[in-house]
């Protein structure tokens, strides 16, 4: 999971992104246990920090457990992990149309950027 130090994304939303990405393509499982916090920020040269701030949240939304003496359990399915990350898209994308809207540009433009990206990636 490297960090992109030059995106405007903060590295503890990278992190969590990550962890969510590994889950709904299996790399991650219900059970299996995250790196320590530690061995996390030793592994992406990141402060212990920004790691507790990620697991702190992925714990918040219920994908993660932190269980004594084991660590930071994965309690989520790939399918719950899948709605969620297609809810937060779909609320970023609520607010980038109603942006665009407002300022009066068609539907039809926006389908031709989005395409465009699409392709790109």
């Amino acid at each position: 999971m490297p960090i992109d130090i030059r995106s405007p994304m903060p590295a503890y939303q990278q992190i969590k992104i990550s962890v969510k990405e590994a889950i709904v393509t299996g790399r991650l499982k219900e059970n299996d246990t995250l790196p320590s916090i530690r061995e996390m920020a030793q592994e992406m040269k990141i402060n212990p920090n920004t790691v507790v701030r990620a697991y702190r949240d992925l714990e918040q939304e219920g994908i993660i457990f932190p269980k004594q003496g084991i660590g930071n359990l994965v309690i989520a399915s790939a399918d719950t992990v899948r709605q969620s990350l297609i809810e937060e898209m779909a609320a970023e994308l609520f607010m980038t149309m109603a942006k665009l809207k407002k300022t009066g540009i068609l539907f039809q433009e926006f389908a031709k950027v989005v395409e465009k990206v699409w392709e790109s990636i």
